[in-house]
């Protein structure tokens, strides 16, 4: 019998039960699509998605199971066949790390207050748990460097969609050499990320970097849609609204929404045409926008409805 921990609201569930039965599924292949688990990973055969449907991205990779940003975040992300958003900051040092915040105060044991980013090194990083925050079950985590996730990516991704939308929090000539030479070793990478700006200028100054990296902006809807349309150098829109799908579809370009966490939106969007979604629940939207057959296979073997029904996800989140 499992030990007690928290239930995860909304769920009915300990928090290690809900990572257990999750798990279950992913391992069974049953939470399936692009991009699809790497077959040295052997955690159960994928089905590829369709060509032009939309791809669910963890919020921080998966948050709601795992610490924000962390590798076990991102990593139940990718087992899931879903990509995940994901945040970096530079360091005193130059090394770059995988964090939303600019200080280590609300997600690590920092005895710091106000403990900013960019004063820290890498050796002082390390020595932080960014699991214990969140449950016992994470004790120990670290915040991952850029390195590790691009390592991540090489062992648990395959196929050749984007996986790593990047929310960059500081532009400098060395977090791009650093994310370049950690492409450079997987060149394949360059077409499994893109970047998140808010100008045109910052698309520019990536793109002279190396024109392999992919940009896509954010902004007010109606000047975001007018400014990417216009600009070869921005491959879509990341945005909260719908509304410029029809115009990024027909001129051969991405969107990206965020942040929305009902089924009926990704049932909605994926409708639309949208290119990726960005939620804090992809493993449950997933299941919603893409049912999987499972349910002929096991199905067969229960004898009552309300047998069945005890195995079924009821969409609520």
């Amino acid at each position: 019998m499992c030990p007690t921990y928290d239930e995860v609201p909304g769920t009915g569930c300990t928090r290690r039960e809900v990572i257990g039965g999750v798990g279950s599924l992913f391992a069974a292949g049953v939470l399936s699509g692009a991009p699809r688990v790497a077959p040295a990973a052997q955690v159960g055969e994928a089905v590829e998605r369709q060509p032009g449907a939309m791809v669910l991205y963890g919020h921080r990779g998966a948050l709601m199971y795992a610490p924000e940003n962390t590798l076990p975040a991102l990593e139940l992300c990718l087992i899931a066949g879903c990509g995940f958003e994901i945040d970096f900051r530079e360091l005193r040092d130059g090394e770059i790390i995988a964090l939303h915040d600019g200080t280590f105060d609300r997600t690590t044991d920092t005895q710091f207050k106000n403990d900013r980013v960019e004063q820290r090194d890498l050796a002082y990083v390390k020595r932080l748990d960014a699991g214990a925050w969140f449950h016992r079950d994470f004790a120990g985590v670290r915040i991952p460097t850029l390195d590790e996730v691009c390592d991540l990516v090489r062992r648990r991704a395959a196929g050749d969609g984007i996986v790593m939308l990047m929310d960059i929090k500081v532009l400098s000539d060395n977090f791009l050499c650093r994310v370049k030479a950690a492409f450079e070793k997987t060149p394949e990478l360059f077409s499994r990320a893109l970047f998140r700006v808010d100008t045109v200028s910052a698309a520019e100054r990536i793109k002279a970097s190396d024109r392999r990296f992919s940009c896509v902006k954010s902004g007010n809807e109606r000047s975001l849609a007018n400014e990417v349309l216009e600009s070869p150098l921005l491959a879509g829109v990341w945005t909260g609204s719908a509304a410029s799908v029809p115009e990024m579809r027909k001129a051969g370009k991405s969107s990206y929404l965020t942040l929305f966490n009902r089924p009926e939106h990704a049932v909605r969007f994926r409708d639309l045409g949208v290119t990726g979604l960005i939620t804090n629940y992809p493993a449950e939207l997933k299941r919603i926008a893409y049912p999987p057959p499972a349910e002929r296979d096991w199905n067969s073997y229960m004898n009552s409805e309300s047998e069945k029904d005890m195995y079924r996800f009821s969409g609520k989140i």
